[in-house]
């Protein structure tokens, strides 16, 4: 048959407007679908794009030649005059960058045409960043002016605050000896001290029904709670605290409460040295470890990391000389339990520094103090300022600074003032309080000034305490017993006490008990609490029951190994944490944002020890400084605002609302491996 005839008496689905389509299949031309994609339109516009630019932009010295004049013909035998020289390799290139260049960015800002663009790649030098920030600036009818209160230069900041910042019980944590106690002046202190957090226009927030609140105050939740509320909360504060009474487990009866320090830093600032010296000679480690921890590493010509062995024991870590997972240990001082923490200081591994970083009370920045190492560790591509961001942004206040390597610069004093004048300037910028910073000049290779102070003669300006004291003078963090169980899984494993599905982690709220029913999410499987570990330094204890602030090992009966990993969380059963996909966050970008965020931005979302792909899939507003309302539905988001978006995770997570669980509503947004935003969760 006529293929024709074949052709027509087909059913028509849909059009391919390129001719070559035709003589291959059996689609037509004309059909009844409006499409408004002509790929001959779009073949001509590119290359109008490339003619263009390499006419503006070709350097006479890649300029072809001129043609050579035609030989006289007669009249009757005359051609067309020879086309142009066909481009240099050069400008082909050149024309496949800027054509590539113009199409990302088309697809970022797609009602920006081509000329505007091309016009903003020019002006930035071909930078798509820039010529990005360009257009948008241009195209922002009111711009943000600069909060009048802030400093030049200072970063946007957003309180994720720690415990006790709120001046509602129901926005902070409770302890057991607080019961029917007025607040103490230190408390408020701590109130006076918070850094304030942006102001909500009135106009910003469309009415919500009851329930759910987009609010950004800290006390968002005490206008919704009723008498009947704020009564029944009263009485489980009361039960919880005459539980743990009778128990010995309240706070004035324990004598040595219990302190997570995380230790943070450059990767090569020498963190895993400076605490295994630590643990060395407050006899944590014994002499023969010590002396096999030397042996080994001098058989692989690694002397200098015999210390660093004591915490990073796996095989990958010595062999590498970098800290890669969570280093975990426990030791005591004179007036606490400490549960170490050494987080890995390398950027490729920040996950893991987050997983443990969420995990802690205080923390230990690291820095090193000799000439190069410091301003390396502290420029764009070091690792001391992105990590003393996320700290902050994990909820930790207080923030012990310790200028190691001080025995290379000979225990300088001009040297020291330098270095924690930078530091302070900075620390300040990102939220926290003077008086929460205290910095000790410290070697950890020699082990100066780590458990005792300075000899006379090495820093006689330094007048100040030990590492060891400051760290046992850290207070503890309280947490609030009195809410449902909440326990963040860190590791699971098999003991022979514990059984085949031990898991450890720290309890963020509630209590645990032993032989009590919980279920694991995001899951909701049942399980059963065989039995309940304590650590208390180098012994371990077993215990009937753990409250909150206590990082604990459990035996749980009753579970698939499938059914839990390092990312899931231990519930109350009668109150489950909510498993949800999507949710309203209120966050703060950082200086490393190179592209603003837009409707539609992909980001990896940490929360905890669990990351997965997300997506800002509305800007619902963003702060414009003080004294303007916010801006509702923005285009974009710059780099140092407040805003509030709502995030859609490619899978569910476990997450609450700020004013429910802190610790387990804060969330750190990555690009490209760099932290663009950190916020909290403000609605689900």
């Amino acid at each position: 048959r006529d293929t024709t005839a074949l052709r027509r008496d087909r059913p028509r689905k849909m059009r391919r407007l390129h001719k070559t389509y035709d003589d291959d299949d059996m689609y037509d031309d004309y059909d009844d679908y409006d499409d408004d994609y002509d790929e001959d339109e779009e073949e001509a516009a590119a290359a109008a794009i490339m003619a263009e630019y390499v006419a503006e932009n070709r350097q006479p010295a890649l300029a072809a030649p001129p043609a050579a004049p035609a030989p006289a013909r007669p009249a009757q035998q005359a051609k067309p005059a020879p086309k142009p020289a066909t481009s240099s390799a050069a400008d082909k290139e050149a024309q496949a960058e800027l054509l590539a260049k113009v199409l990302q960015i088309s697809e970022m800002l797609p009602n920006v045409g081509n000329e505007r663009i091309k016009e903003a790649l020019r002006a930035e030098g071909g930078v798509v960043d820039a010529a990005v920030n360009r257009i948008l600036s241009l195209q922002d009818s009111e711009p943000a002016a600069p909060s009048p209160a802030r400093p030049a230069g200072k970063a946007v900041v957003l309180d994720l605050g720690g415990f006790g910042t709120s001046k509602s019980t129901s926005d902070r944590a409770v302890s057991s000896d607080e019961i029917g106690k007025p607040s103490s002046a230190k408390n408020d202190g701590a109130v006076a001290n918070a850094v304030p957090l942006p102001k909500a226009s009135k106009t910003s927030a469309k009415p919500r029904p009851s329930g759910s609140s987009t609010s950004l105050a800290l006390d968002a939740g005490k206008a919704k709670r009723g008498p009947k509320d704020a009564e029944a909360e009263k009485a489980e504060i009361a039960r919880v605290a005459a539980e743990l009474k009778a128990l010995g487990l309240a706070d004035e009866d324990q004598a040595k409460p219990n302190v997570n320090l995380v230790v943070v830093g450059h990767v090569d600032a020498g963190k895993s040295t400076l605490m295994g010296h630590l643990l060395y000679k407050l006899k944590f480690v014994t002499q023969r470890q010590m002396h096999k921890f030397e042996k080994e590493a001098k058989e692989v010509g690694k002397g200098s990391f015999a210390f660093a062995w004591v915490l990073d024991e796996h095989e990958d870590e010595r062999k590498r000389g970098v800290t890669v997972e969570v280093g975990v240990k426990y030791f005591e001082t004179a007036n606490r339990t400490v549960t170490l923490l050494d987080a890995p200081g390398h950027r490729d591994f920040i996950p893991n520094m987050i997983t443990g970083a969420a995990q802690g009370d205080v923390a230990i920045l690291v820095v090193p103090g000799d000439p190069g190492e410091f301003e390396s560790s502290f420029a764009h591509n070091g690792q001391t300022k992105e990590h003393a961001v996320l700290v902050r942004y994990c909820g930790i206040r207080r923030l012990v600074v310790a200028i190691n390597k001080m025995d290379v610069c000979d225990w300088s004093q001009a040297r020291f003032d330098e270095v924690t004048g930078e530091l302070q300037q900075f620390l300040t910028q990102q939220g926290y309080a003077e008086e929460d910073l205290l910095f000790v000049p410290v070697s950890g290779l020699v082990g100066d000034n780590l458990v005792e102070r300075l000899r006379p003669g090495v820093a006689d300006w330094y007048k100040g305490p030990s590492l060891l004291e400051t760290i046992d003078s850290m207070p503890p963090v309280r947490r609030p017993a009195h809410k449902p169980l909440r326990m963040v899984v860190v590791d699971v494993f098999k003991t022979i006490l514990l059984g085949a599905h031990t898991v450890s982690g720290k309890i963020e709220a509630g209590v645990i008990r032993e032989g009590q029913q919980v279920i694991i999410a995001p899951g909701n499987h049942p399980a059963k609490v065989k039995a309940i570990q304590r650590h208390r330094g180098k012994e371990v204890e077993s215990a009937k029951i753990a409250k909150a602030g206590e990082n604990v090992d459990i035996g749980l009966v009753g579970l698939e190994d499938t059914m839990i990993n390092s990312s899931s969380i231990v519930c109350d059963p009668n109150n489950p944490m909510p498993i949800v996909s999507r949710f309203t966050a209120e966050i703060a970008t950082f200086q490393a944002l190179a592209v603003p965020l837009l409707n539609g931005t992909q980001v990896t979302l940490h929360l905890q020890s669990f990351h997965v792909p997300a997506t800002i899939t509305k800007l619902i507003s963003v702060e414009q400084g003080e004294g303007k309302p916010a801006k509702l539905k923005p285009r974009f988001v710059r780099r140092n605002q407040t805003a509030t978006v709502e995030i859609t995770t490619s899978a569910t997570i476990c997450v609450e609302r700020f004013d429910d669980y802190r610790p387990l509503s804060r969330v750190l947004l990555r690009q490209n491996g760099v932290t663009v935003a950190a916020g909290r969760v403000t609605d689900l």
